[in-house]
């Protein structure tokens, strides 16, 4: 599902095509021996046909919203709900403005729908505990447990085997 590994798929299959070379367009398909050109309105009624399939009540929007820019607002909102900052969006997207972020405030707003009610469902609950770590005494992993043959220091010098960087001083 990684649009790169499939677009670089793409590029492979069409280079496979007769007479196209790496300045080729990506929108270049065979129908027999005959190579052919996917235009934009053709793509648009593939999408929304596969829209009908879904249908519009499980979409939660009209088929007719769907066109070839849904697939790059598409794709900037998965980057923006995975943590990719948006800078990083609108260079992997071309975008050459902040325009994107009206298609991720729309989105948003709609997946946040009734998050504060849901918030609101539970009265009372507790948080946990301030947790202040503590090593037991007996607790052999700690630095300097005579037991602890990796950090255990002979005569203010580390073991030889310990991974703990030290200098000498002469």
């Amino acid at each position: 599902m990684c649009p790169v590994i499939m677009a670089a798929n793409i590029v492979k299959r069409i280079l496979t095509y007769p007479k196209t070379t790496s300045n080729s367009q990506i929108n270049l398909f065979t129908i027999g021996n005959r190579i052919q050109e996917l235009k934009s309105p053709q793509m648009v009624e593939k999408l929304r046909s596969a829209g009908r399939l879904v249908t519009e009540k499980n979409l939660g929007f009209s088929v007719n919203e769907i066109g070839t820019h849904s697939i790059r607002s598409g794709a900037a909102m998965s980057l923006f709900l995975g943590g990719v900052q948006t800078f990083s969006i609108m260079m992997i997207g071309r975008w050459s403005s902040d325009a994107f972020l009206k298609y991720i405030r729309k989105q948003v707003e709609q997946f946040t729908h009734n998050s504060s009610k849901r918030m609101l469902e539970f009265e009372s609950f507790f948080t946990t505990p301030n947790f202040v770590p503590m090593s037991s005494n007996s607790n052999t992993r700690t630095r300097n447990d005579r037991n602890n043959f990796a950090t255990v220091r002979h005569n203010g010098i580390p073991n030889a085997n310990s991974r703990q960087p030290f200098a000498l001083v002469s």
